[in-house]
């Protein structure tokens, strides 16, 4: 039998969790963080692994992220480490440690924060904690004034959908670049009751680019609706590698420990380990993973399967154990194969 070759991974992001140590317990989170969690990469394996990736990930977004990653005893070293390896580095943050924040944007000027507000204060606070909204907006307005890049985060769910206008208004006359807002994946401490239907996503998102105030500066998308892919035939031509999801072709997270998993909802799939491997095998791996849809999968005969190529490949492999029978938050696939569990 003639062994698989490797897609070719050409790395758009990559996500290095340098501590899970956070000092929120947010009810949403997706990954394995808290107080009480001490995870925490060691500086010297933090410079192994910037330099063994930088080399390939000169295209790439590299996010600092946590936990909290200001909470790392050497973060202003790692993220000036990184800044000096990626052209394009990030810090994702509870925004709440202002002086760590200053501190590095001060050391670098090119570094650019991402700030989670999860809607209106009281629904803000009701995920992240008493106190927490005034502190991070404040802070948000103080870091946009000093011109640093900032994107504002927020994950939308149930319980905090409705919140969005109130907060759409809270956030006119500060200065931030851009309002990233995504749908709650279930995954981790995240609950299956919160999270939106597929329709009702694409309805919230279609109120939000007619009426949201802040419109021309939110990046929000549609799922699994032929207005998600329309504009991608042309995008296609050019970056071929692109899909709806970029598991498995543009994107890794690495641990504190160097291990190396694919997606944020597959953080158990441990594939490669930067201690002891290259940062080519590294991409190899990821390239090996078997993400394409299945002969019987409905993906086969949907009109726009090379713009989505089965969505979200985590959603398979947690709903039926394997990859490449479709992501259940489409339609096509509920209706076909059963119940979603995300």
């Amino acid at each position: 039998m003639q062994a698989l070759l490797p897609r070719a991974v050409h790395l758009q992001q990559i996500y290095f969790i340098i501590t899970r140590t956070c000092n929120l317990f947010c009810s949403h989170c997706i990954r394995s963080s808290g107080p009480d969690v001490k995870d925490t990469v060691t500086q010297e394996n933090a410079f192994i692994a910037i330099d063994k990736l930088a080399p390939h990930g000169q295209k790439a977004l590299m996010f600092i992220s946590g936990g909290e990653p200001t909470l790392h005893p050497n973060f202003q070293e790692i993220v000036t480490k990184a800044c000096q390896s990626f052209p394009n580095v990030m810090v994702n943050t509870n925004g709440l440690n202002l002086h760590a924040l200053k501190e590095a944007c001060r050391r670098n000027p090119s570094l650019k924060l991402q700030i989670s507000i999860d809607g209106s204060m009281e629904s803000h606070n009701i995920i992240r904690g008493k106190g927490t909204f005034q502190k991070t907006m404040g802070n948000i307005r103080i870091l946009s004034e000093l011109g640093v890049k900032i994107t504002v985060a927020t994950t939308a769910g149930r319980t905090n959908v409705d919140s969005f206008t109130v907060l759409d208004q809270q956030l006119i006359n500060i200065p931030f670049h851009t309002w990233t807002i995504k749908r709650e994946v279930i995954y981790g401490r995240a609950s299956q009751q919160n999270s939106l239907s597929t329709d009702d996503w694409n309805a919230f998102v279609d109120s939000v680019q007619e009426t949201f105030t802040n419109k021309n500066r939110i990046f929000i998308q549609p799922m699994f609706h032929l207005s998600s892919f329309s504009d991608n035939a042309q995008h296609q031509q050019f970056y071929p590698d692109q899909r709806n999801c970029g598991t498995g072709r543009s994107k890794l997270y690495i641990n504190p420990d160097l291990t190396v998993f694919p997606c944020a909802c597959l953080e158990e799939l441990n594939i490669a380990d930067l201690k002891t491997d290259d940062a080519q095998t590294v991409l190899n791996q990821i390239g090996l993973l078997p993400i394409e849809p299945q002969e019987m999968s409905p993906c086969q005969s949907c009109p726009v399967k090379q713009q989505c190529m089965g969505g979200c490949p985590g959603t398979s492999f947690h709903t039926y154990g394997e990859f490449g029978i479709g992501d259940t938050r489409c339609t096509a696939i509920s209706d076909l194969v059963g119940e979603s569990l995300c």
